[in-house]
């Protein structure tokens, strides 16, 4: 998630040390304990997995917690555009499009070599499914009714097509997006 912190910081490691602590608890009890009667390999392999399993609680809780305080102060914008920024696509490249393609209608989201992250040319057909619901995605483009084209010529994609217009101008490095009809 954008802005969270790549590493737990002082509380973090607190919490991974108390988590070991307990950890190593955890095993020593369950051996000298309710494993004592059971062989060897069994009883150690359930004691360490019940170790490693009491470790992580203190840590994973915490980050949880961490992340929901995040995640929970983040705007409507913030959510929305998060995922798009991650792959190097800004995140209106397609608002204009719900508006020209019909419901009902199928599309093709293209994106070519223009494109300067690979990131991004395999994300903007993610994006466009998600941003385009309830309207189908299909991937052959003689099966659809529109094509969706980031970084390639629509026309280069061996179908038909007609209408073509810019939906998004592009911007510095970044191509325009381009919407055809298939003829």
């Amino acid at each position: 998630m954008l802005g969270l912190p790549p590493r737990p910081d002082a509380v973090g490691v607190a919490m991974l040390l108390l988590g070991v602590v307990l950890g190593v608890g955890a095993v020593i009890l369950a051996w000298r304990g309710p494993l004592r009667g059971w062989e060897r390999l069994p009883a150690a392999i359930l004691a360490l997995a019940l170790g490693v399993t009491v470790a992580y609680v203190p840590f994973g809780a915490w980050r949880i917690v961490e992340d929901l305080r995040f995640t929970t102060d983040l705007n409507d914008e913030q959510v929305e555009g998060a995922g798009p920024i991650q792959t190097f696509i800004p995140p209106y490249v397609l608002d204009a499009v719900p508006s020209l393609l019909p419901v009902g209608d199928t599309y093709v989201a293209v994106a070519g070599p223009r494109l300067p992250e690979e990131v991004a040319r395999t994300a903007f057909p993610y994006l466009a499914l998600t941003r385009l619901f309830p309207r189908t995605a299909v991937a052959d483009p003689r099966q659809a009714d529109w094509v969706i084209a980031w970084g390639v010529d629509p026309r280069s994609l061996g179908v038909p097509v007609e209408d073509v217009r810019v939906v998004w101008p592009g911007q510095a490095h970044l191509p325009p997006v381009v919407l055809a009809r298939v003829a």
